[in-house]
């Protein structure tokens, strides 16, 4: 916010310039007389004009000094007794405990079931596209869940292969036969 003493500056200002301003005025706008190099008409005539031409001369504008001002009310010499606003409680903060981590899921460990392949004539058995060996494989170990299984006779004319889908379970044992 301004003060009331900058406003009052500010106002004086303005004065001074609207006052320069005036001044500086033709005297045919402000108090009815001519200034110098003014167009000054005749008496309605045959319609010629009278010029008077004098050379201009620059005055430096006058500034009129700032009205005076009202006398600011004194201050008063006794000191005055504030109010102290109260002490605003302080809040102490209470330390949080750390948030346990959530626990990371620990990857159960793979489960197994066993499988009994066996086929006539004999073949070369492909687990999920690995050999694994030939017919008959007891006991083959698997993993749980879906395999592809390939059986591939070479002694066939011609060569001949066939393919089974099974699903392991865990402690189950299927046996699985194919014959070519």
């Amino acid at each position: 916010m301004l003060s009331a003493v900058a406003i009052v500056m500010i106002a004086v200002s303005l004065l001074a310039l609207f006052d320069a301003r005036k001044q500086n005025a033709p005297m045919s706008e402000v108090g009815g007389a001519q200034s110098p190099g003014t167009i000054v008409p005749e008496e309605p005539s045959t319609g010629s004009l009278a010029v008077e031409a004098t050379t201009p001369t620059t005055t430096p504008p006058v500034v009129t000094p700032p009205r005076a001002m009202a006398t600011p009310t004194p201050v008063p010499t006794t000191p005055v007794a504030r109010a102290t606003p109260a002490p605003t409680p302080r809040l102490e903060r209470t330390p949080r405990a750390a948030p346990t981590p959530a626990p990371t899921p620990v990857a159960a460990p793979p489960t197994f079931g066993t499988v009994a392949l066996t086929s006539r004539p004999i073949a070369e058995v492909r687990v999920d596209g690995a050999l694994v060996g030939t017919t008959p494989l007891l006991g083959e170990r698997l993993r749980t869940g879906p395999h592809t299984l390939e059986f591939v006779c070479e002694v066939c004319t011609p060569v001949s292969t066939q393919t089974r889908t099974v699903k392991i379970l865990e402690g189950e044992n299927p046996k699985i036969f194919v014959k070519f």
